[in-house]
């Protein structure tokens, strides 16, 4: 997936919140789904925010306050995804080499 990353600093310092994290949840979720067509995102946005990830039987799971979307929000474009990629791969996820530069720029 290709991104840019003076698009997303433009998102990170005027979107809202919520809006910033659905931002966030849709591009891994394109990403992901570019590896695999048969990858589940889900997300919530309630008290929690919570991503959670279905793959090969495997659920994989991330909660999130406000405020820690917030405070990764301010620390850089792609610190969220970031912080949640880990949290996956934490967890047993594996990442497939990408096309575009998505991830170039997650871990830039």
């Amino acid at each position: 997936m290709e991104t840019t990353s003076f698009y997303r600093q433009t998102m990170a310092s005027t979107y809202a919140t919520r809006k910033f994290f659905e931002k966030v949840t849709t591009d891994l979720q394109t990403q992901l789904r570019e590896w695999d067509a048969e990858v589940c995102v889900e997300v919530e946005k309630w008290r929690q925010y919570v991503v959670k990830v279905t793959f090969e039987n495997r659920l994989y799971r991330m909660n999130l306050t406000k405020n820690e979307i917030e405070l990764y929000q301010h620390e850089s474009p792609f610190a969220l995804d970031r912080l949640i990629l880990d949290a996956l791969i934490k967890q047993g996820l594996t990442l497939k080499q990408p096309a575009g530069n998505y991830l170039d720029a997650v871990y830039a």
